[in-house]
């Protein structure tokens, strides 16, 4: 009987030997992206599949354009797997080139390039499966970025001009309404002057125009600018209204007897300043001969190379010191109180406990930060102390501000994603931020980073003091790096500057007459952060605290999803929100 049984066994472990040599055999015949793999632990597990296989049916060329209608190329992806196993994928590329991507829920890969992305460029895809036989696969995309000539684009509207009979009047340089992304020097051409006189300066853009003596016609004109590609664009239409229904002026010509048509200003200037930080300075000047009795003096401005004041070598390094310190306040929680030591316990026993007890509050850390930071932030709100909102604005500053604040948004909507460090509306966006510092610590235009630290501490109002430090530190980033701008960026940095104006001075009602932009959270982890971040702005010029708090805590969602370089890229931006959440809670909030 034991001879049967034993044969039986034999037989039975000879089969599932012979089954699984034929398995083996059979599944390394399949195709060479077939692959076994073995796990030794106390037994062997055997995994039998098929590597991804990922295709796509992507252009092997592109241009580079942000200004015409193929600038973005969507191409489709297929990835596929063994017997429908879980799939991780994700793609690979060098950034800071000018390049976008990013691969949607669909499988759509989205590409967008600028002029610093053209040549040859690639893209590495990669796929793994997910379950417990891994298997992976990687395929490399190549293509070539082209160049191709943008149009000029007309970015800031000019103004209708009032000019009296035999006046003249230098009213812009069209080189700071228009832009091209390829071509830096645009050539212009005025239409429609048929009564009065407009030239345009071809070295410096600046236009004059001159009404000539017994004129009362007006008229309608446009500008035209073309690059080095015959390519061209358009402003918008200027109404040129000729003043001739008074006396005549008792001084048509200038002092030297030159009727005022033919006259040229000769300018008398004073002294430049100093360099400023933003690599400019200026001098004023006046008209000798008086060609325009009303626009005589001008300030002229010209670029200059900023030399820092130098600082001892130990401020820097305490300066440094509290910058890092206070960016570990802004993203750490505090650690546990110590342990104390109880005379019954061994040293064993209490190490033991110590380590438990910070591996527990570690993994809970890491496992709920952003939550733990949500409840520090509503602990902290519900703690703030009532205060009087500060008013550091009158309301002529107010309504200046805004004014500028509201052009600045419209032309924004005109501009592309991209926003080059050249563009003028960079410049607007840190002269707004200037102006408002001026105006609330009483200082010059050109003021020092000196001169803004000796006055932020005598607001008295921590957190309002806390986000005008880092509001200059981004503003000085502005003037000083040559380095492009995303638009979402910048609206929210105007959203920003709109929330200051409108919460540290007397507001009525036609003070929130403009048009709220809010943006639909899509998008890459960084694009997504940065529209709440306008959104918040947007709520709170409304006073809408619960809203901006919850955009405050999308960012932080967002926040934990970046990598560390762009999370010390962004920590000022969050931490800044946050500390004008808690200026808005001390004074909507009654005690």
């Amino acid at each position: 009987m034991k001879n049967y049984v034993l044969v039986a066994v034999l037989v039975l472990f000879s089969t599932v030997i012979m089954q699984t040599i034929l398995v083996i055999h059979i599944s390394s015949s399949v195709e060479d992206s077939l692959q076994l793999e073995g796990k030794a632990i106390s037994a062997m597990n055997l995994c039998v599949g098929i590597k991804p296989v990922i295709t796509h049916d992507c252009p092997l060329y592109f241009n580079q354009s942000t200004r015409i209608e193929d600038n973005s190329v969507m191409c489709n992806l297929s990835i596929s797997s063994y017997g429908d196993q879980p799939i991780d994928y994700w793609l690979n590329y060098l950034e800071g080139i000018g390049l976008e991507a990013f691969i949607d829920e669909n499988l759509i890969l989205h590409l967008d390039a600028n002029n610093s992305a053209v040549g040859n460029r690639s893209i590495n895809f990669s796929a793994v499966t997910t379950n417990d036989c891994v298997f992976s696969y990687n395929l490399t995309y190549d293509f070539e970025v082209l160049f191709i000539n943008d149009p000029p684009e007309f970015i800031l509207n000019l103004e209708s001009i009032n000019l009296r009979e035999g006046s003249a009047v230098f009213p812009w340089f069209l080189d700071n309404h228009f832009t091209d992304p390829d071509d830096p020097v645009l050539s212009y051409q005025v239409f429609g002057a048929n009564n009065f006189l407009v030239t345009i300066n071809p070295d410096t853009s600046q236009v004059r125009i001159v009404n000539p003596s017994g004129n009362c016609d007006d008229d309608e004109i446009y500008f035209v600018a073309t690059d080095s590609g015959n390519l061209t664009a358009d402003s918008n239409m200027v109404t040129l209204e000729a003043i001739c229904d008074d006396p005549p002026v008792s001084t048509p010509s200038s002092p030297g007897g030159i009727p005022r048509e033919f006259c040229e200003p000769e300018w008398n200037c004073g002294s430049w300043s100093r360099c400023l930080e933003n690599g400019t300075r200026y001098r004023d000047c006046n008209d000798i001969n008086v060609c325009d009795p009303n626009n005589y003096q001008r300030r002229f401005w010209e670029e200059c190379e900023y030399i820092p004041p130098v600082e001892p070598e130990e401020e820097v390094e305490e300066d440094e010191e509290e910058e890092v310190e206070e960016d570990e306040e802004e993203i750490q929680i505090e650690t546990p109180a110590p342990i104390v030591e109880d005379p019954g316990t061994s040293y064993f026993t209490l190490i033991l406990a110590t380590i438990l007890a910070v591996s527990i509050v570690s993994i809970g850390y890491l496992t709920f930060r952003k939550e733990i930071k949500v409840i520090q932030a509503k602990l902290y709100w519900l703690l703030t102390k009532y205060k009087r909102k500060q008013i550091l604005l009158t309301n002529d500053q107010k309504i200046s501000l805004l004014k500028k604040i509201n052009n600045s948004a419209s032309n924004m909507e005109l501009a592309s994603d991209i926003i080059k460090s050249t563009h003028p509306l960079v410049h607007s966006l840190t002269a707004i931020n200037r102006e408002y510092f001026s105006y609330v610590f009483k200082l010059p235009a050109e003021f020092t980073k000196q001169e803004i630290d000796d006055k932020i501490p005598k607001l008295k109002r921590k957190p309002l003091e806390n986000a005008f430090i880092k509001l200059y530190r981004k503003m000085h980033l502005l003037e000083t790096r040559k380095t492009n701008l995303l638009k979402i960026y910048a609206m929210a940095y105007l959203q920003e500057l709109r929330h200051l104006v409108i919460n540290t001075s007397e507001v009525n009602a036609k003070d929130f007459n403009y048009r709220v932009h809010n943006y639909p959270l899509k998008g890459k982890s960084v694009q997504i952060l940065l529209k709440n971040l306008n959104n918040a702005y947007n709520a709170l010029q409304f006073n809408q605290l619960n809203n901006a708090k919850k955009y405050y805590y999308n960012c932080l969602e967002q926040y934990e999803l970046l990598d560390t370089e762009k999370k010390k890229g962004l920590i000022h931006e969050i931490t800044k929100l946050y500390d004008y959440l808690t200026y808005m809670v001390s004074w909507n909030t009654k005690k």
